[in-house]
């Protein structure tokens, strides 16, 4: 970006690949993926024609390799340079010049490496070195053999790579590899923006902008500092351009932003799709730094949850009103990554929006969208539900299992924090339970072996540390599900010795409410304040 110190140069050069240990070098493309490459340069056949998804299944027992030569620029006096990686499919080691910066082991994250006084002036050369996933499954898999789909091959589940590339009921064994997002050399003298989020207040006739601006210093990428939290001399800007174009300014690192009778974002069916795009400039003691940018819709998106006489509504609410979620979940398009792209998508997503749907589910045991995909959702009118990547199978917690798929969550949801309107990967429950002004939020109950105190909050039921619980056995009146539920609860480090030791989020009060007390109960009418009033009583008069 021009004026900006923050300087993003993408490795489109020209890129060769091999199969490792053979002579033969072949042409490729990045962003692209071995199979793909493969096929451009007559090295396989059509994996989707007769047997021959067998054959290319054979390929990838063996190892592959990626090298580029790029003009470089030494990192000068104050500046740091990192290469970074946002999509690696999955187990490889990666080289510049001949010296291994590191190594990569989740297709589902982005991975940035600190490569500063290792870039030289002139020529540079980049190597990236795919180990073969069906090796790594194989290995992992007798070592700890953890099961999951049966149509899938033993194994996955200890690879975090798209399951179905490994066969599912409705897709072949194709275990593609390759670099399948872009390739950056980032070169900073002061930081850059890490995230901005983004929450909605929503009332007559206008909505406001609350933004949460952090940045990462240039000496640790991983690591988020607020803006204007500091006197550190960083300041940012922010500008809103409405759907007609009128532009709104606010300078001086505001905490706020007001649109007055802003135009609202509707599903598809039930009202239009206008976007705002929204600036937001870092600078540190005036000098630009860094620019981030997106589209988003001015709106509400809950879940309508209340006592009926059924038993609990559970709905979709936009912007107040109820609405039918209708459509498909949405599986990767093609087993081979690099033929996806921003063109092939929107024709498929307009296909969903003529069909009529409203809404579709990224679906488990694929992979993570890019930006442009939840873009064109939003400019379609389809409600995106989104899975984590954890479909059909079980997996083997081991500590840096959890710290992988930590990392993970964290990339993602930075991507999709702007579509909720309000902040997550935070504590839901700081609840002062002495202070008198909480008191009517909260909830309790109290019987001979039960005493337990919880809130109700906007992802569910929340029952606090120190809650006990009854001992005896689940009655017959719990479902099977709600049994194995409070089974696994109770044998958590959640629990010791049937009291809570930490916050635990529910469902539903009915939910919490069942697992305390090991029989059928309806949560609306048992959960009470101290005054006695139940909460079915409270959520009544809301709704009246």
């Amino acid at each position: 970006m021009e004026g900006f110190t923050t300087k993003k140069q993408q490795f489109a050069t020209v890129w060769k690949m091999h199969t490792a240990g053979d002579a033969q070098w072949y042409p490729a493309q990045v962003p692209g993926t071995v199979y793909t490459d493969l096929l451009r340069n007559g090295q396989m056949e059509d994996p989707f024609w007769k047997d021959n998804e067998y054959r290319a299944l054979d390929l990838m027992e063996k190892d592959y390799e990626y090298v580029t030569v790029f003009e470089g620029t030494e990192a000068q006096e104050g500046e740091r340079q990192w290469l970074r990686f946002e999509g690696l499919d999955t187990i490889c080691d990666i080289y510049l010049n001949e010296e291994k910066i590191g190594n990569t082991y989740n297709m589902h994250r982005t991975w940035e490496f600190d490569v500063t006084g290792k870039v030289k002036a002139g020529e540079n050369i980049l190597r990236v070195y795919f180990h073969s996933p069906l090796e790594y499954i194989k290995e992992a898999y007798e070592k700890q053999p953890t099961h999951g789909s049966e149509d899938a091959m033993d194994g996955f589940v200890h690879i975090r790579k798209a399951h179905c590339m490994f066969g599912w009921d409705w897709g072949a064994h194709l275990p593609d590899a390759g670099i399948f997002r872009p390739v950056y050399l980032l070169t900073m003298t002061e930081g850059r923006i890490d995230s901005v989020y983004i929450r909605q207040e929503h009332e007559e006739g206008k909505v406001t902008l609350h933004f949460d601006v952090s940045r990462n210093p240039k000496e640790d990428l991983r690591k988020e500092i607020p803006v204007g939290k500091e006197a550190d001399g960083y300041t940012y800007e922010v500008t809103v351009t409405a759907p007609d174009g009128t532009k709104i300014i606010a300078k001086d690192t505001p905490e706020d932003l007001v649109i007055e009778q802003p135009k609202l974002w509707w599903p598809n069916g039930v009202g239009e799709q206008p976007l705002y795009e929204v600036n937001v400039t870092l600078a540190k003691d005036g000098q630009p730094v860094d620019r981030w940018t997106r589209k988003i819709g001015l709106r509400t998106m809950t879940m309508d949850i209340h006592p009926d006489e059924w038993g609990e509504s559970f709905a979709h609410q936009v912007n107040g009103k109820d609405i039918f979620a209708m459509g498909a979940d949405y599986i990767p398009e093609d087993h081979l990554l690099g033929r996806v792209t921003p063109e092939t998508t929107r024709k498929l997503l307009e296909q969903c929006k003529a069909a009529n749907f409203n809404a579709v589910r990224v679906w488990g045991g694929g992979y993570y969208p890019e930006d442009w995909f939840y873009d064109l959702c939003d400019e379609l009118g389809l409600m995106v539900w989104q899975d984590f990547m954890f479909a059909c199978a079980v997996y083997d917690l081991t500590p840096d299992f959890e710290a992988n798929i930590r990392e993970e969550f964290i990339d993602n949801v930075k991507i999709l924090i702007n579509a909720l309107g309000y902040k997550v990967l935070e504590p839901f429950a700081h609840v002062d339970s002495s202070s008198s002004n909480v008191d009517d939020e909260l909830f309790y109950i109290t019987s001979c072996s039960v005493n337990a105190t919880g809130k109700v909050t906007v992802e569910g039921f929340v029952v606090f540390a120190g809650a006990s619980i009854d001992k005896r056995d689940s009655a017959d009146s719990l479902s099977e599900g709600m049994k194995k539920l409070r089974q696994k609860l109770l044998e958590s480090d959640k629990v010791d010795n049937y009291i809570t030791k930490e916050d635990i989020l529910f469902s539903s009060s009915s939910t919490a409410a069942k697992f305390l007390l090991g029989y059928s109960v309806s949560g609306p009418q048992r959960w009470k304040t101290k005054d006695g009033r139940s909460l079915k009583e409270i959520e009544g008069n809301q709704t009246d």
